[in-house]
């Protein structure tokens, strides 16, 4: 069960709003300062995160001179191709890479990612059956990052 309360401090600045679980005040702080903490009661700057954060799209400095990271899985089965929309445009052409996500042991995976663009990229999957009359797995697709 979640709490939130305002937490008045001592006077010496320690004012912030919670939500935060029973008995835990490290959820989500906003300092009386603007910072916002999650996992942790002080943030130092505007954002601060204590622990594991997942994002599936990232940028810094957006507009500018832009570090940004993309990510995403595709489905498919066999050899299919097609185009993938980042979810953001990317400040330059980013550097893309991929890997397919197939778990038979019998088929061998290939992966050719071209047209890459500041909004997007055009992939082609394929499979090669390594032996007998193997099929392409009904579960299979591909992780992707852009770095840029």
């Amino acid at each position: 069960m979640g709490l939130a309360y305002y937490h008045q401090g001592d006077g010496s600045g320690s004012n912030y709003l919670s939500l935060a679980g029973y008995g835990n005040p490290n959820g989500l702080n906003v300092l009386t300062n603007g910072n916002v903490g999650v996992g942790t009661t002080t943030p130092a700057t505007a954002l601060q995160v204590s622990g594991t954060t997942s994002v599936n799209a990232l940028q810094m400095n957006a507009g500018g001179s832009a570090f940004q990271i993309a990510r995403g899985t595709n489905a498919g089965v066999g050899t299919s191709t097609g185009t993938v929309s980042f979810p953001f445009t990317f400040a330059n052409i980013p550097v893309v890479t991929a890997n397919v996500l197939g778990l038979n042991g019998s088929v061998v995976y290939s992966m050719s990612i071209y047209n890459v663009t500041t909004t997007g990229f055009t992939y082609l999957k394929t499979y090669l059956p390594t032996g007998g009359s193997v099929t392409a797995e009904t579960v299979e697709g591909f992780q992707w990052i852009a770095v840029g």
